[in-house]
């Protein structure tokens, strides 16, 4: 008898969507329950989903990812 040995490997990446743009009251939460969240999918497993934030001068650039 013999035998080999199959290896998968997910060279696909997640397909992420964010949500659209915001404008938020001075004082509101701007966490990602309030101003939305990103979904993603993957067709060879689980996806998680993280963020950056990074402030400006009256606005906040996230930066989603999914892996």
């Amino acid at each position: 008898m013999t035998s080999f040995t199959i290896t998968v490997k997910d060279i696909t990446p997640p397909v992420l969507s964010v949500p659209s743009d915001k404008t938020v009251a001075c004082g509101a939460s701007t966490a990602p329950s309030a101003t939305g969240t990103a979904t993603a999918t993957d067709n060879c497993g689980t996806v998680n989903i993280s963020y950056a934030d990074v402030a400006g001068t009256n606005s906040i650039k996230r930066t989603w990812t999914a892996t």
